[in-house]
C-alpha cells in the first residue's frame, strides 16, 4: 500500500511540475529550399548550406531539400 501511495504522489508531483514549466523558449526556425539536378548536385548544395548552419529537415528524391536553422534575433 505504501508503494502505491508513493508512486501516486510521485506521479502527481511530476505532472504538476511539468505543467508549471514555461514553453516560451521554443526555437523559432527559418527555412530554405535547395534544388539539385542530380543526387550529387543536391548533396553538394546540402553540404554547402550545412557549413553555414543550416540543418536538413526534409528531402524529396533528388529534386529538392528543405533546410532549417534557428532564426536569428532581429
Amino acid at each position: 500500500m505504501k508503494t502505491i501511495l508513493m508512486m501516486a504522489l510521485t506521479s502527481a508531483t511530476l505532472v504538476v511540475s511539468g505543467c508549471a514549466t514555461s514553453h516560451s523558449h521554443a526555437t523559432v526556425w527559418e527555412y530554405k529550399i535547395v534544388y539539385g539536378v542530380s543526387a550529387q548536385a543536391l548533396v553538394e548544395k546540402i553540404n554547402k548550406e550545412a557549413a553555414e548552419g543550416w540543418v536538413l529537415a526534409s528531402v524529396s528524391g533528388f529534386d529538392f531539400a528543405v533546410m532549417k536553422r534557428p532564426k536569428k534575433a532581429e
